[in-house]
């Protein structure tokens, strides 16, 4: 049953999904997506162009969405990623370490950095 705290783990398909679950999961995310004021999104750098529009479609529609992401490296300057933080500066945007570091999930420091930005008033940066 949904909560305040809702958790949607996603599966990816790799194309417009044509058969369930993938139909179902699909038409959930875009609906969370479009509701949520964050999304936390773990190991994914949005190479998928499918689940990157809905991401993209979610954030022209909302607002108030914010997009966190939690890798092990910094995207590549021309990489999807990258170009979606370039077109939502402050909306889309890495977690980070003090020292500006990527901070992968698993990361002693990931809870409270997370919950940091998750908590601050009008947060527009990511970090620690």
């Amino acid at each position: 049953q949904p909560t305040d705290q809702d958790c949607l783990l996603y599966f990816g398909y790799k194309s417009v999904p044509v058969t369930q679950p993938f139909i179902k999961l699909h038409d959930l995310l875009k609906a969370e997506l479009l509701r949520a004021e964050a999304a936390i999104v773990i190991g994914f750098r949005f190479g998928d162009p499918y689940i990157r529009e809905l991401f993209d479609f979610a954030l022209r529609a909302n607002s108030r969405l914010r997009v966190m992401c939690s890798l092990t490296r910094p995207p590549e300057a021309e990489s999807p990623l990258a170009k979606m933080m370039g077109r939502f500066p402050n909306r889309v945007s890495l977690l980070t370490g003090p020292s500006g570091e990527p901070l992968p999930f698993g990361d002693a420091r990931f809870t409270d950095v997370l919950e940091q930005h998750l908590t601050a008033p009008g947060s527009a940066e990511v970090g620690s």
